[in-house]
């Protein structure tokens, strides 16, 4: 049981390519355990199982937290090729749907064991434990994912390079944006790909336009000087960041449609980027106040 712990693959899943197959491995053998055992005890040993199935468990999810914790360093090193931070994307959208996958399957299990005990163990059975350490990853994985993206951006880095007080002329917008606007699409295209809840994508998008906008905001404000024409230019770049970020629900599910996607799933869709768009235009009002002042 210790080896369907490792959760160290990280293109290697099951499930329409959705969970890392170590999840299923464990649960397999869980399950063949749990078997072997209530055919020979339904008392103590059993309910002795079913705690050494929730260690298991917890484990489990401490190493799925650890194996975010690697893709997160991978994707921030500067040394990894772009194939690599792209691939650890994917890990981190994996561990998230791993994490669903072993928290929704916790309760069948404790169900099963309640049934298979006798009475007076039956009441002490209790999941909650390891649901929440799973229900925590989910959590914690998808904010490691928003932070990682945002990072890679370099808005905080690349920002502080311009010299926004010598600027003279306002051009189309700065380099930085280029990048960006890559990031933005390529990182989303992994997540809704790969991402087996519409409501994680979802989560991506809103996390996502506020970490950048955030990060962007705090960046302008240690700028220790702008012309007239450079804070002009800084707001261009900055409305330029925010359209990137709304044409993302839209370019992203306009090219992953499979075919008879009907017409209610076309106005869900249409509804969220409504939505989305509420979401990015008050994220991106704060910037525009603060470059309006120094103008």
């Amino acid at each position: 049981s210790t080896s369907s712990s490792n959760a160290g693959p990280t293109s290697t899943t099951n499930k329409s390519d959705k969970i890392l197959i170590s999840s299923g491995d464990m649960f397999m053998n869980i399950k063949k355990v749990f078997k072997r055992c209530a055919n020979l005890a339904r008392g103590q040993t059993l309910f002795d199982m079913f705690i050494a199935f929730q260690a298991v468990l917890e484990t489990y999810a401490f190493k799925l937290n650890e194996r975010a914790e690697r893709a997160a360093s991978a994707i921030a090193n500067p040394r990894n090729s772009e194939q690599v931070k792209m691939n650890e994307i994917k890990v981190l959208v994996l561990i998230v749907n791993t994490a669903e996958y072993c928290a929704e399957t916790i309760l069948p299990l404790a169900e099963s064991t309640r049934r298979a005990l006798d009475p007076s163990f039956r009441e002490k059975i209790d999941g909650s434990s390891s649901e929440d350490a799973f229900q925590s990853c989910i959590a914690k994985t998808l904010n490691t994912l928003v932070r990682s993206v945002t990072l890679k951006t370099g808005v905080s880095t690349e920002v502080l390079r311009v010299n926004w007080g010598t600027i003279e002329t306002v051009g189309d917008h700065s380099k930085f944006v280029e990048t960006c606007a890559t990031t933005f699409l390529n990182a989303s295209k992994i997540v809704r790909a790969n991402a087996s809840s519409e409501n994680h994508f979802r989560f991506f998008c809103e996390k996502l336009a506020a970490s950048v906008s955030r990060e962007l905001r705090a960046t302008l404000l240690r700028v220790k000087k702008f012309s007239m024409v450079g804070c002009q230019q800084a707001l261009l770049d900055a409305n330029a960041i925010k359209s990137q970020l709304l044409e993302i629900p839209l370019v992203v599910s306009g090219g992953g449609g499979g075919g008879s996607s009907s017409a209610s799933s076309s106005t869900n869709a249409t509804n969220y980027a409504r939505s989305f768009r509420r979401t990015v235009e008050r994220e991106f009002s704060r910037i525009d106040a603060v470059l309006k002042c120094v103008l």
